[in-house]
């Protein structure tokens, strides 16, 4: 027996997914281009030594990625709503959390590159300007946190998947001017030139197409308590920072996320804030279990 299925696709259903498909393959071929044309014109050792620096700043985009998760539903729901100004509500809020996680992941790595890098041994070290130019790419795109979402979820998708051509090919550009110079830190300068053009467009999208912005002086809370987690953590390197690597992470990681988050609490929260908290705690725990 063949079970045939008797409703097909509608024409509109793949007019939406086809983009949504080649915007994912764009983005893993946007991952690739660098290692692929590093070991072209620097070969397997160049390419061995820019692998941990990009995994351990990719690890920052999963926190936009999370994000993303959350914000969208809402953002499909206060669409068919037609009330735009929930919406811009959401977006803003996207863009502080997106800030709140990435930007005090970026300062710890600052402080702590070095060490991250010698877990995968002392050859590595080489790699941490590499590292701190991929992370600080990250901290530029969570500035544009939920902005690809709400394209997609406004019926907009093409626009993902014609960004991504764009910088695909600013960054496969950017590579073969850089990498022969530069070798690795060329390749992680294509990648922040490539991310700060889809940030810069994803800018202009939400400005010409929706009148709204990520941007607030919301920011300038995470800013704030990163800013102060970091200095606090400076002085008490000159405390720990000659520890065995692993030591030094735990001590320092402990210490970041507790001031961080002190800081960031005697600011204050609201209630966006708590929506967000409670969503990415629900998150987490259906994750463990």
């Amino acid at each position: 027996w063949v079970i045939r299925p008797q409703v097909s696709p509608s024409p509109g259903l793949i007019r939406f997914s086809l983009p949504v498909m080649f915007t994912s393959m764009l983005g893993i071929l946007l991952y690739m281009s660098d290692i692929v044309m590093l070991g072209y014109f620097k070969g397997t050792i160049a390419t061995g030594l820019y692998q941990p620096a990009v995994r351990t700043a990719g690890f920052l985009g999963a926190f936009i990625v999370a994000l993303n998760s959350i914000t969208g539903p809402f953002m499909a729901e206060f669409h068919a709503q037609k009330q735009s100004g929930k919406i811009k509500q959401i977006l803003k809020l996207g863009g502080k959390w997106g800030l709140a996680l990435v930007w005090p992941s970026f300062l710890f790595l600052y402080l702590y590159a070095s060490k991250v890098l010698l877990l995968f041994g002392a050859d590595f070290l080489q790699a941490r300007p590499i590292l701190l130019v991929l992370a600080a790419g990250q901290v530029i795109l969570a500035l544009a946190t939920g902005s690809a979402t709400l394209l997609m979820m406004t019926g907009r998708p093409h626009l993902n998947m014609i960004n991504n051509i764009i910088v695909l090919a600013v960054n496969v550009v950017a590579n073969i001017f850089l990498i022969p110079v530069y070798g690795g830190m060329g390749a992680a300068l294509g990648s922040f030139i490539a991310v700060l053009v889809l940030t810069v467009i994803r800018f202009v999208e939400m400005s010409l197409l929706y009148k709204m912005t990520t941007l607030s002086l919301k920011f300038l809370q995470p800013a704030a308590a990163g800013l102060a987690a970091f200095s606090a953590c400076t002085l008490l390197n000159t405390l720990i920072y000659d520890y065995h690597s692993v030591l030094v992470l735990i001590i320092g990681g402990i210490s970041f996320a507790v001031i961080y988050s002190a800081v960031y609490l005697l600011i204050g929260i609201d209630e966006d804030d708590r929506m967000v908290l409670e969503a990415l705690k629900r998150k987490v725990m259906r994750g463990v279990s």
